[in-house]
């Protein structure tokens, strides 16, 4: 029983992170929709590692990981 809770919170870990990732990238693309090409890629992937350390923050309090 122990393993399944740890192999859930586990997944549930991993999809608050992507959730992150993705919100961050979303809102990166949107804030630089009238950026070059070019300039929208960097935006975007900036928005998405800046989406992976919330997502990571949060994870990390939330099981209280130091």
């Amino acid at each position: 029983m122990r393993k399944t809770l740890m192999i859930v919170e586990s997944v549930v870990a991993a999809l608050v992170v992507l959730v992150c990732v993705g919100l961050g990238g979303q809102v990166a693309a949107w804030l630089g929709a009238e950026l070059p090409s070019w300039a929208q890629v960097a935006v975007v992937l900036v928005g998405m590692f800046g989406g992976y350390g919330v997502g990571r923050a949060l994870v990390r309090r939330y099981y209280r990981i130091a």
